[in-house]
């Protein structure tokens, strides 16, 4: 499949990140229901990083959808 793909995908590796960083900063509620998917390492900023992640997806799909 990817050989398939017009170019290359794009990999970026973030630094000190989980898999639950992925998904927004949790409410309190939420924190409260499911505090395991809402600690992060020590160090890792979910909502700084999510301010530059989607800040990143808007410009790569309008470089790439136009």
């Amino acid at each position: 499949m990817r050989l398939a793909l017009p170019r290359p995908p794009e990999f970026h590796l973030v630094a000190n990140a989980d898999h639950f960083d992925f998904l927004a900063p949790c409410s309190d509620k939420l924190r409260k229901q499911a505090p395991q998917i809402c600690v992060s390492r020590p160090g890792f900023d979910r909502a700084d990083f999510h301010e530059r992640f989607d800040a990143e997806v808007v410009r790569f799909f309008e470089r790439t959808l136009r």
